[in-house]
């Protein structure tokens, strides 16, 4: 599910992954 996305994308890049996390809140 989305749980496995979202850890498959923050272990692949977490610098850019942050990023964007950062500008979606």
């Amino acid at each position: 599910g989305s749980a496995t996305q979202y850890t498959r994308e923050l272990m692949s890049d977490p610098v850019i992954f942050l990023r964007k996390w950062i500008g979606e809140v």
